[in-house]
């Protein structure tokens, strides 16, 4: 999947997704359990877990991390688990289906604000269990120039 890490826009996705792929070994996606907690401390707090019960793929949040109050406002979850929204549920089911991460930016309310997000599935024996999700917020000099011209 080299061709996927050169489209990831900023350094925290290109840092979790090689954490991901080293931690996958030789299979399609890694089990939680395969992180370490240690190996991605400085993103946890944008950090989102989101679990599948059973086979109609009802997503579950599990995990918010403190940070994500400042990408979605104070209720991350809720937001996680709308549709309509890129990143959040119709992203996270795709991610589940299709078995493979997925990643994009999206303008926030007119402003020079990009929210920069990465899906990535987690699972075992070929089966998706959860979809690990990075979400950051970034302004225009954060971001590289090119990231926003593709999204506004």
């Amino acid at each position: 999947m080299p061709k996927f890490r050169s489209q990831l826009l900023l350094e925290e996705q290109i840092f979790l997704y090689d954490v991901w792929r080293i931690a996958a070994t030789d299979q399609i996606m890694p089990s939680r359990s395969a992180f370490s907690i240690c190996a991605i401390g400085p993103l946890l707090p944008y950090l989102s877990l989101v679990e599948f019960c059973g086979q109609q793929l009802s997503p579950k949040v599990r995990l918010t991390g403190s940070g994500l109050r400042d990408v979605f406002g104070d209720n991350p979850s809720e937001i996680l688990t709308k549709t309509g929204i890129a990143g959040s549920l119709d992203t996270i089911r795709a991610v589940a289906n299709a078995k493979i991460p997925m990643a994009g930016a999206v303008q926030l309310d007119g402003s020079n604000r990009v929210r920069v997000w990465l899906r990535l599935p987690l699972g075992q024996n070929g089966c998706v269990e959860q979809v690990l999700g990075l979400d950051l917020s970034v302004a225009g000099s954060r971001a590289p120039k090119w990231a926003f011209d593709q999204v506004l």
